[in-house]
């Protein structure tokens, strides 16, 4: 991806707990070109220590370490407006994301860690995937079975694409790469 002008490439692995050799190269090399890594808990469960070491292992020096909790709710969840208060009251996600950022910092350190989010994921990614302009979807029609109807259930409770995007608070991940890309000469 290009922004600003400068050349980015974002690169999605397989995860890295418990026996992953069949993707262990791939995982790797990955990680140890990076300069931010993304972690991301999708479990609400706390990592295991020797998924932080592995971390710590692949990692160049200079680079550092996003925790990122993937709250993953139905649109169901959002029901009431209560509901659509914070994303951090959903399915103990603050408190993942503090049980993640400790284990972690406990192997990687503070100058290697940066501080976590919670986010939500679809949420994000159906406020995205409206077209502002046709008032329709940019999901494939291929995806009408899953996609689709996903983000056609959050339009139910929420007033627009803006307070999707603002609720699912992936602009704090889009905050941690532009912060990023002040820093990104000094890190290569």
């Amino acid at each position: 991806l290009s922004y600003k002008g400068k050349r980015f490439q974002l690169v999605d692995v397989p995860g890295i707990e418990g026996d992953e050799s069949k993707y262990a190269h791939m995982v790797q090399e990955a990680v140890a070109k990076a300069h931010l890594v993304f972690y991301v808990n999708c479990t609400n469960k706390k990592p295991e220590p020797a998924t932080a070491k592995k971390i710590r292992a692949y990692l160049r020096l200079g680079t550092q370490v996003c925790p990122l909790i993937n709250v993953r709710d139905n649109a169901d969840a959002y029901e009431f407006e209560e509901d659509r208060e914070s994303i951090t009251s959903h399915c103990d996600s603050a408190a993942a994301l503090r049980q993640t950022e400790k284990v972690l910092r406990s192997v990687l350190g503070d100058k290697v860690l940066q501080p976590g989010h919670c986010v939500q994921g679809l949420l994000a990614f159906s406020a995205l995937a409206n077209d502002v302009q046709t008032g329709g979807t940019t999901i494939h029609s291929s995806r009408s079975e899953d996609l689709l109807i996903q983000q056609r259930n959050f339009q139910k409770y929420f007033a627009s694409s803006k307070a999707m995007y603002e609720f699912s608070q992936i602009r704090l991940v889009a905050n941690v790469l532009h912060d990023k890309l002040a820093t990104f000469r000094e890190d290569m």
